[in-house]
């Protein structure tokens, strides 16, 4: 009997490409409920697999899924592949991003969302809005205030990065410091005396 935990159906799958079942319906068209009921023909390990809460579609699932998909509509129209392009979507994935300094612009009714806009477009006539998530509480924030978020990759919004205010108006992005020359720091020395 093979004991190695490496072994298992799930790891020969490892590195390839594999798609979580929202995914998979959001890109394919299908509800969820469809995509269980295919997956109950399914064998989990080698087609699919729980991480957690989320069902993850392995490669061999996803090629069962794409032959389902050409019995019950004959194939796919005009070439397209719904599996094959949830895939790629799916790959082409953006990374969660760097965090930017935004300027709050104006306070909702739900105290866990701000209103933003990219630092410095606070005043200009066309500006982009920017709603801003995970606000710990948006009344400790003042208009203008900078703030740091990341973009979502997955949909419009952003999220908070960074610490919380403890006050209202608190200072949450340092203002960059003016860096000390070497010659500077010799001069303090030199006035200073003997090390």
């Amino acid at each position: 009997m093979n004991d190695d935990p490496n072994s298992g159906p799930a790891q020969k799958n490892a590195g390839a490409p594999v798609c979580s079942e929202k995914e998979l319906a959001d890109q394919t068209g299908l509800s969820r409920p469809d995509l269980a009921q295919i997956r109950a023909k399914l064998l989990e390990g080698e087609h699919w697999t729980k991480a957690g809460n989320l069902i993850v579609w392995l490669p061999a699932g996803i090629e069962a899924l794409r032959a389902e998909l050409a019995k019950k509509e004959g194939g796919a129209p005009d070439g397209a592949d719904p599996v094959q392009e949830a895939l790629l979507a799916t790959a082409s994935t953006p990374a969660r991003s760097e965090p930017e300094v935004l300027e709050v612009a104006r306070l909702v009714s739900n105290t866990r969302v701000v209103i933003a806009v990219m630092e410095g477009e606070l005043h200009a006539k066309k500006r982009e809005e920017i709603t801003v998530r995970g606000v710990r509480d948006s009344r400790l924030l003042t208009k203008g205030q900078k703030i740091r978020a990341t973009r979502d990759p997955h949909g419009p919004v952003w999220n908070w990065f960074g610490p919380y205010p403890s006050r209202k108006g608190q200072t949450l992005v340092a203002k960059p410091q003016p860096q000390k020359t070497a010659s500077a720091g010799a001069r303090t020395q030199k006035e200073g005396g003997a090390l």
